[in-house]
């Protein structure tokens, strides 16, 4: 079986394992094997041939259910292919995880032209409960949830347990912020863990290494704080053996969060928009937002008003953390995440092979 993986990784890490775990998935669920062979969205057109030649044309999760997919890829390409077309583990782009927004949510013409021929095949598979609200209410009725690729580790999917802190000076890994505007918080937070964790070596790590927007002022701060490291992830899968080494994960950073906990480790991630919300609530994990729920609103204009102001900024999320930190540090509440992961690779391989 031949498979083309149409892939999003374009320069950041986060897509990067995506890709990498997408591949491992195709390559080990079809009886015979399959032979994977990636290809990025923005060649789509110059490989069309190729591609359409295959078994099956695979979009390999992200937020690819977005409004308006023209600027990532040439969605009338896609429309074009007539091998069958999946996505697997795709998201929405919600501004918070407000649980009114998915049914406001509304594709332009040629993007919901794209997911009516995939939805018309069964093909519609996604990372999170906000986005199959999405699609459904859109009429794509064959949404499932599957969760992302990249929450299964195949070496550890089936494990239930938190693995234990390992090591006499925790190392505490703290990923950067997606959305610039959530980097006020980067040296409160740095702050304070150290004064929380005074015996811990603290990583601050830039998923978009030195491609990171001011890199030498963000680099200049943390070197001043004089208790981090800085860490310049390279964008590729491997990368993310830095969050092998440490003991606990707190940060912006959905990708982060999801590698920590296929491998079963402690994360703690700060949500920036609906993307991560959904991750933790699939995940049965409490919300930690950075933005106030209190002033979310899908009128754009409301938003931006509420942030030039700083309004839209979640002003306990300090003391939310510390209560986070106390709660959730519980293992319970990560094995039953671990179970709802398990459980959800189940479905993800039942949507691959049509046996749902």
């Amino acid at each position: 079986m031949r498979i083309a993986l149409l892939s999003g990784a374009y320069g950041n890490a986060g897509d990067s394992l995506i890709e990498a775990r997408s591949r491992a998935l195709l390559e080990n669920t079809f009886p015979g094997g399959a032979e994977v062979k990636v290809y990025s969205r923005k060649r789509l057109a110059e490989d069309f041939e190729e591609i359409n030649a295959c078994d099956l044309v695979v979009f390999s999760g992200g937020p690819i259910y977005q409004r308006d997919i023209r600027a990532n890829f040439d969605v009338a390409a896609a429309c074009r292919i007539t091998a069958p077309l999946k996505i697997i583990g795709g998201g929405w782009k919600g501004a918070s995880r407000s649980q009114m927004l998915p049914y406001r949510y509304a594709f332009e013409p040629d993007t919901r032209r794209l997911f009516e021929k995939i939805d018309g095949n069964g093909g519609l598979s996604c990372r999170d409960l906000f986005s199959v609200k999405a699609l459904r209410a859109a009429g794509f009725e064959s949404a499932v949830m599957t969760g992302c690729p990249a929450w299964y580790d195949l070496e550890r999917v089936h494990e239930l347990r938190l693995r234990p802190y390992d090591g006499e000076r925790p190392v505490i890994c703290v990923s950067d912020p997606a959305v610039r505007r959530n980097e006020v918080f980067v040296e409160p937070l740095l702050r304070y863990l150290h004064g929380a964790f005074p015996a811990s070596q603290i990583k601050y790590v830039l998923h978009r290494g030195r491609q990171t927007a001011d890199y030498e002022s963000k680099r200049r701060s943390v070197e001043a704080l004089g208790f981090a490291e800085l860490v310049e992830l390279t964008p590729s899968a491997e990368a993310f053996a830095v969050y092998d080494e440490c003991d606990l994960h707190v940060g912006f950073r959905v990708h982060a969060h999801i590698y920590r906990l296929s491998r079963r480790q402690r994360s703690v991630l700060i949500e920036e928009d609906g993307r991560g919300g959904g991750v933790n609530e699939a995940l049965g994990l409490p919300a930690l937002p950075a933005y106030s729920d209190e002033v979310q609103s899908e009128n754009r204009w409301l938003r931006k008003g509420a942030q030039l102001v700083g309004a839209d900024r979640n002003e306990f999320l300090l003391r939310q953390l510390e209560d986070y930190l106390t709660t959730v540090g519980n293992t319970v509440y990560y094995e039953n995440a671990f179970r709802l992961m398990a459980s959800y690779y189940e479905r993800m391989l039942a949507f691959l092979t049509g046996n749902e």
